[in-house]
């Protein structure tokens, strides 16, 4: 084995220097060691913290669940209390729906026997009559323009009276049994004078006219609507008779519809008993077959082009009520006089032209009745 002279000269720089190497090399291991103490506490950092996030997602999970089932809890009792409240209030709107249902139906009893009365105080007023000229089975006739009807009327019949009674919601009803038969009307747009006779054609069905016969119209004392039956009219019927007494109380012209409140606090009276609606006679003192026939011959010529008709919810307000008396030069005249009269207002004429007895007949304004509405208790 081979020996390594060392020379005692170089000790004490042999021992400085390795003592230097060692402390450095010591200084690195140390700062090695802090490099992976810090790199492992990093990694557990990052760890706990996505452990921590977890455990809270983990945990806002499970509070949103414990709320989401309490009120799922709340929800299914707030049903259960609903589903009750519900079965109540089924119950008590089956039960109301039966009172209405009973209410109506002693309204109806009621207007039949109010009804019947004035049929019974008719037969006492005016005696059964009959008249040869109604046919056995009168027929009924589909006009396609009735206000062309009216117009040809006019010309080829001047000197009569004729009322064009549309069907409801234009008008009130009418109750008339038959053909040349009495009956009663309320209220009608163009209320008659008195023992002036005029010719009556009704609205049956939509479209549908009905020559009735030669009548007389008077006031109809304690006759008047009762409350029942105007429980058994229709709404629309019903606004449609307050708007026409807004109007007739307010004196607005004909194009000019009254104030919705108006209305509402006329029907307010109508229903609570405290007005009444007049009721007028219609006496039957004939039958004209010769207007018979000439609306049958009317009708007949008008079905080859004629349409079908339909229900229509309201009528044109030419069509409410059409009615001429008195003598036609030419039809050019009449259309001013419709013009002139349509202007001045369809309700604030209620009644029927006078003949004059001096010389020429001539026309006169229509006479005009006004509306007092009854006050006394149905």
């Amino acid at each position: 084995m081979e020996k390594i002279s060392i020379d005692a000269v170089y000790g004490p720089e042999l021992v400085e220097f390795w003592a230097h190497k060692y402390q450095e090399v010591k200084k690195e291991v140390e700062n090695l060691k802090k490099s992976v103490a810090d790199a492992r506490a990093d990694k557990l950092s990052a760890e706990n913290a996505e452990l921590l996030g977890l455990v809270r997602t983990i945990r806002t999970g499970a509070d949103e669940a414990a709320t989401c089932l309490q009120r799922l809890h709340e929800t299914e009792k707030e049903k259960a209390d609903l589903a009750t409240r519900l079965a109540t209030a089924e119950a008590e709107r089956s039960s109301l729906s039966q009172q209405v249902n009973l209410a109506y139906a002693q309204a109806a009893a009621l207007a039949s026997e109010a009804d019947q009365c004035r049929r019974n105080m008719l037969a006492a007023l005016f005696p059964p009559v009959t008249f040869a000229e109604v046919p056995p089975e009168p027929a009924s006739f589909v006009f396609a323009d009735s206000g062309a009807i009216v117009e040809q009327l006019a010309t080829e019949y001047p000197d009569e009276r004729m009322y064009f009674l549309p069907r409801p919601p234009a008008c009130l009803p009418l109750r008339v049994p038959a053909c040349a038969q009495p009956g009663y009307w309320f209220f009608p747009h163009r209320i008659p004078q008195q023992d002036t006779a005029f010719h009556l054609v009704v609205e049956g069905r939509p479209g549908e006219w009905s020559y009735l016969g030669h009548y007389i119209s008077a006031p109809f004392p304690g006759a008047e609507m009762r409350l029942s039956e105007w429980m058994n009219i229709d709404e629309q019927t019903k606004m449609a008779h307050c708007a026409r007494i807004a109007s007739i109380s307010a004196g607005l012209p004909a194009d000019q519809t009254p104030p919705f409140p108006d209305q509402l606090a006329i029907k307010r009276r109508y229903e609570l008993g405290e007005w009444r609606v007049p009721c007028f006679t219609l006496r039957c003192v004939g039958f004209s077959n010769v207007l018979y026939q000439r609306l049958h011959l009317a009708a007949r010529s008008e079905s080859g082009h004629m349409p079908a008709p339909s229900p229509r919810a309201d009528i044109p307000s030419t069509l409410q009520v059409q009615m001429y008396s008195g003598p036609r030069p030419n039809a050019r005249a009449v259309s001013r006089k419709r013009s002139r009269q349509s202007g001045a207002g369809r309700d604030k004429s209620n009644g029927i032209a006078e003949e004059s007895e001096s010389g020429e007949r001539k026309k006169k304004k229509l006479h005009t009745i006004p509306y007092v509405p009854k006050t006394e208790p149905s």
